[in-house]
């Protein structure tokens, strides 16, 4: 499945690309998709390559072989055809949704990557490549950098930060301070939290779910604070008026 979506962003790439190319450089490019395909990536690239001596200023050859790279784990490569290839077309997506992985690979800023993410959401309205990139962040971060985010400088108790403002009923002070502080720690499930919980005061059912859905995988590490997921789901469905979700998150409370 993951090789007929790489060909068919193939295609719509080569829609952009140079309509006048030889015959000899189609049947090189099509034979190095092919190895793609079969991701035999080093063949794929030598084949590449002569596309390159044919058509020098390809920014579609550039963008494969630095897929190629990326796929065999050598980023400093991938990075460096990636930018030959934004230089040759800027406005390429695919190009910046590359730069993004590589970013997430090598366990960039976690504060860069996400706005990274949030500018490609601007330019690009499809929800499951930017659901993908956001798993794949959550996932880096939480495994291999999570070191990265954990050395960052301590902060006032979320409890503290939070509950204040919950009693004065300041709920969209709270979503703010919870975006704020993802930006730094987008590993920590209760800012997830609390700003499901603001949005769901302001009767913002939707944007809640997607807080909550956002933060779920991280609350699993701590069992009390999955408790409070599932209670907030439960309290969120009530309210929202969604029985079936409801039933489901109630069995989900009992097992806990």
């Amino acid at each position: 499945m993951k090789s007929l979506v790489y060909f068919f962003l193939w295609m719509g790439l080569m829609a952009n690309g140079q309509k006048n190319a030889s015959t000899s450089f189609d049947q090189l490019f099509f034979d190095g998709m092919t190895e793609r395909l079969k991701n035999n990536y080093e063949k794929s690239n030598e084949l590449f390559s002569q596309c390159l001596i044919i058509d020098p200023k390809n920014d579609v050859v550039y963008f494969k072989i630095a897929q190629n790279f990326f796929d065999m784990e050598q980023y400093r490569e991938s990075e460096a055809y990636l930018e030959n290839a934004k230089k040759l077309n800027p406005d390429n997506k695919w190009c910046q949704k590359l730069f993004i992985d590589l970013k997430i690979a090598q366990h960039a800023s976690p504060k860069i990557v996400q706005k990274l993410i949030k500018d490609f959401t601007s330019i690009i309205h499809n929800k499951y490549i930017i659901e993908d990139l956001q798993r794949k962040f959550f996932q880096a971060y939480l495994t291999n950098g999570k070191k990265q985010i954990n050395n960052l400088p301590e902060k006032p108790s979320h409890k503290s930060q939070f509950g204040k403002l919950w009693d004065e009923k300041a709920y969209q002070k709270i979503i703010e301070q919870a975006n704020k502080n993802l930006e730094d720690e987008p590993d920590q499930a209760i800012n997830y939290l609390w700003a499901a919980k603001a949005y769901t005061a302001l009767k913002n059912y939707p944007a809640a779910e997607e807080f909550l859905n956002m933060g779920i995988d991280f609350a699993e590490q701590d069992k009390k604070t999955y408790q409070a997921f599932i209670k907030q789901y439960i309290q969120l469905y009530q309210l929202w008026n969604k029985p079936e979700k409801l039933k489901l998150y109630k069995i989900k409370l009992s097992r806990i």
